[in-house]
């Protein structure tokens, strides 16, 4: 129990960067949702499209509250359209209010149950809170519709991760790798699962091909310092984690590998 609950929290961290009954909200409009200010600069007589062009504008700008405020009153002017509530939805995660935004993308559902964005931002949403089992359902619904979505392929992997089912998780993988070939996403996630699940050199091998490219990121290197230490090659994981990281930290998660080892029989022993 205590492994699979490390499991859990290591895949929190690394995918810091999915359908619930409706709940009880006033469907006519979102005062509820919490978001306040914003000049509503669109009538009654505006479009749908045309508010919902200004209001992506805006949350594209980096106005997410302004943006909130415009999608909601798109909302209240045409409350049986799912988009309004969708852009809400990631409006208000972008204010950081993902639990919110969860509501806004069930709501949007409620009107649309094949609203593919909505799916799919409610998915992100819940694993963002660690609601693993509940993202489960918005990605299935996004394979029920598209079976070649890799986007939600790489959903439902992360979610059977998140919640320990590694070996469940890997065919969800490699079938988006099959459909997307080099997604880096999706190699990156299926790198670390392989690792996590005790397929510790497969893992590292994944890894290691994304973090010699020339636009590797500091998260793809310290997925490999991972999968290198929970290998048991500490040295390696050291290195590879001081090319982004200060001493200080690279020997806390150094001692953290060795921890996660000692909990999970499954990784081996030096």
């Amino acid at each position: 129990m205590m492994a699979r609950f490390v499991n859990f929290r290591i895949r929190r961290c690394v995918y810091a960067a999915t359908l619930g009954a409706a709940l009880a909200l006033p469907l006519a409009g979102c005062a509820s949702f919490g978001v306040d200010g914003g000049a509503e600069t669109e009538d009654s007589s505006a479009s749908l499209p045309a508010l919902l062009r200004v209001a992506g504008v805006t949350l594209e700008g980096g106005d997410a509250l302004n943006a909130a405020s415009l999608y909601r009153r798109a909302h209240e002017l045409y409350p049986d359209a799912a988009e309004p509530l969708v852009g809400l939805g990631r409006a208000l995660d972008g204010l950081g209010q993902t639990g919110e935004a969860i509501v806004a993308y069930r709501l949007a559902l409620v009107r649309d149950p094949a609203e593919k964005n909505a799916l799919r931002n409610l998915g992100a949403a819940l694993l963002s809170t660690g609601a693993a089992e509940e993202a489960r359902a918005p990605y299935g619904a996004l394979l029920a519709l598209d079976a070649e979505d890799h986007r939600a392929l790489n959903g439902q992997g992360v979610a059977l991760d998140m919640l320990g089912r590694h070996a469940e998780a890997w065919p969800n993988y490699r079938r988006g790798l099959e459909i997307a070939p080099g997604n880096i996403a999706l190699s990156n996630n299926y790198g670390l699962s392989l690792a996590m699940g005790g397929n510790t050199e497969e893992g590292i091998q994944v890894l290691s091909v994304l973090a010699r490219a020339p636009n590797a990121s500091a998260r793809t290197r310290q997925n490999l310092a991972l999968a290198l230490g929970l290998a048991g090659d500490l040295a390696a994981a050291k290195q590879i984690a001081a090319l982004d990281l200060p001493p200080d930290q690279v020997a806390g998660n150094a001692a953290f590998y060795e921890y996660i080892r000692g909990l999970q029989p499954e990784l081996g022993t030096d």
